[in-house]
């Protein structure tokens, strides 16, 4: 009886989740896969709520396999797809909850995707009242996403002007030093003549 109870509550409290806002989170780029295509994804800053969302263009019907670890039974984790009318799937299960992994070793789980848009959303919460999770430094990690049926390959992204990277298959960008500049896909910055720019 106590456990039906608490499976129905749990995708209530789940809808009731809010996404995180601008500040709550950071981007980083994942490493760039066999065929150069790399995500920029937010990470979160807040640990005890947050979604990540993906968005899949699919030629064909598709999978989106992803590699995770969820240790804590004190947190809600789970993953669904809508269409691009922001629906849910139908004749999909509306929820899937991942599995909980023990010792630090990494599940993967996969998620059938239809033809057409995709949006993928993975949700992580604490289970109301408990701050277990930020004690013990518990959360759900992602380390990687794969999508087949993706429409085309896409490229890795350049650093952006002011920013720069040693290599092209980097995950993340350096910013340029105070009275250095760059323009956007750089490997190094440039100073400034001190005496007539700043930056």
């Amino acid at each position: 009886m106590y456990l039906l109870l608490l499976l129905l509550a749990i995708p209530a409290a789940l809808a009731r989740l809010p996404a995180c806002k601008e500040g709550e989170y950071e981007y980083e780029f994942t490493e760039c896969d066999s065929a150069g295509g790399r995500w920029r994804v937010p990470v979160p800053r807040k640990p005890d709520q947050c979604e990540a969302t993906g968005l899949a263009s699919l030629k064909k019907d598709g999978l989106v396999t992803f590699s995770y670890q969820s240790p804590s039974s004190d947190v809600f984790f789970n993953v669904y797809v809508r269409n691009e009318q922001c629906m849910m799937r139908s004749g999909q299960q509306f929820y899937k909850y991942p599995a909980r992994t023990r010792n630090f070793q990494w599940n993967n789980d996969t998620v059938h995707l239809k033809r057409g848009h995709n949006l993928i959303v993975w949700q992580a919460a604490l289970f109301p009242n408990n701050r277990k999770l930020e004690r013990n430094g518990e959360p759900v990690l992602i380390k990687s996403i794969r999508v087949q049926g993706v429409a085309y390959t896409s490229e890795c992204s350049p650093c952006p002007a002011g920013s720069f990277t040693k290599s092209e298959s980097t995950t993340s960008c350096t910013p340029c030093p105070a009275d250095y500049y760059s323009g956007e896909g750089a490997t190094e910055c440039i100073k400034c003549d001190t005496n007539t720019q700043y930056s």
